[in-house]
């Protein structure tokens, strides 16, 4: 983390489970409040306390499982739920680890500028326009009916 705060870098801490180094870490992608994609991201912080430089080749594609989806659809629909949301959120970004008990817990919950990982998924991009061209056409459609 010294080394990360040296280069004037932010940091999160989080607390450790070894299950990363065997399962790393999964990140579910939705949009519209649907699972897209997820990935495999490697742990960066290695056994003796250095920082692996996080590069392209630290994740990988993958297909969540059905539990991981799961756990990802409760965090983003309690999210829209405390911001009082009438639609599901446009986009967002559950990142996953197993714990001692193989059970996905949420590390992170990304909804504002999220990685979209969209390298790993070519049809992902196509799926997120799709998204913003359906929100956009409910705008104008409330607009033209006088709704906010």
């Amino acid at each position: 983390m010294a080394k990360l705060l040296d280069q004037d870098r932010h940091v999160i801490l989080q607390p450790y489970l070894d299950s990363v180094d065997h399962h790393g870490e999964t990140d579910l992608i939705h949009f519209g409040g649907v699972y897209s994609h997820a990935i495999r991201k490697r742990a960066l912080l290695l056994p003796d306390g250095t920082v692996d430089e996080p590069t392209q080749e630290a994740r990988t594609a993958r297909d969540a499982a059905e539990d991981e989806r799961a756990v990802a659809s409760a965090a983003l629909d309690a999210a829209a739920a405390h911001l009082e949301l009438a639609e599901p959120l446009l986009y967002g970004r559950v990142d996953l680890i197993r714990d001692a008990d193989g059970q996905p817990l949420v590390l992170e919950l990304e909804l504002c500028e999220p990685s979209f990982s969209m390298p790993f998924s070519e049809p992902s991009a196509t799926r997120f326009a799709q998204v913003i061209a359906v929100r956009l056409e409910e705008i104008s459609r409330n607009r033209k009916n006088g709704q906010s």
